[in-house]
């Protein structure tokens, strides 16, 4: 067999195998919002950014209000972090009972250590009503009536929309099809009606969230009680 045969014998045998690949691989199932949800709901561990935004007009001019990173951890513990203005940083855990708040402005570095106490109603409820542990989220999750919005382009992903009305807010979620992950949340509030002596004016606020990972192995550190050093403390009942 000279080259040329060959070339061509190893060319079939790429294509053969190739198709017989392509054949074999079952095709890829375009994801829906019940996915969305029960990848959330498989997540221990969950970090994000929530972003506030005032727009004047509505929709159109973006003014940034504060931004804060969220980390919770199997819905005991939670971690929020804002830096507007100052740096404040809180750090709850149900478990402990307990709720330390730090402040960073200027020279003057505070922590405060609220504890909970036996008075306050049952912990789990309160979580709940917070929406910061895994479960809750979820549960809102299943209560809404979704529908796809599209595509759009978000950083490398193709991402698919998710549209739904809650309590008055328009969502919109923005999901990677591979993980199922979100790579962002937007949620448009209804315009507020501002009397001013020039006469009224609609105010609008939209909060983006994004940056979300699940899964994350936080360090002990992340959810400690512990003031940070340098910092004096205050013990509030």
């Amino acid at each position: 067999m000279n080259t040329f045969n060959r070339l061509l014998t190893s060319l079939a045998v790429i294509l053969t195998i190739a198709v017989v690949v392509r054949v074999g691989q079952p095709a890829v199932r375009p994801i829906t919002f019940d996915d969305v949800i029960a990848t959330a709901e498989q997540a221990q561990t969950a970090t994000f950014t929530a972003s506030m935004y005032l727009c004047e007009p509505p929709g159109q001019y973006r003014v940034p209000l504060i931004s804060t990173c969220i980390m919770i951890d199997s819905g005991r513990k939670f971690r929020l972090e804002t830096d507007w203005i100052f740096d404040v940083v809180a750090i709850c855990d149900f478990d402990q009972k307990q709720v330390l708040v730090t402040f960073d402005f200027a020279d003057d570095r505070t922590a405060m250590l609220h504890d909970l106490g036996d008075e306050w109603p049952e912990l789990a409820d309160i979580n709940a009503a917070l929406g910061l542990d895994v479960s809750s989220l979820v549960g809102v999750l299943r209560e809404l009536d979704t529908h796809e919005i599209g595509h759009r382009m978000i950083n490398d992903a193709n991402c698919i929309g998710f549209g739904a009305m809650f309590q008055g807010a328009r969502f919109e979620f923005w999901v990677d099809p591979r993980t199922a992950v979100p790579m962002q949340v937007v949620v448009f509030n209804d315009p507020v009606a501002i009397d001013e002596t020039a006469g009224t004016f609609e105010l609008e606020t939209m909060m983006v969230l994004d940056h979300f990972q699940y899964n994350v192995a936080f360090d002990k550190s992340t959810f400690s009680l512990d003031p940070p050093e340098g910092y004096s403390l205050q013990r509030m009942q």
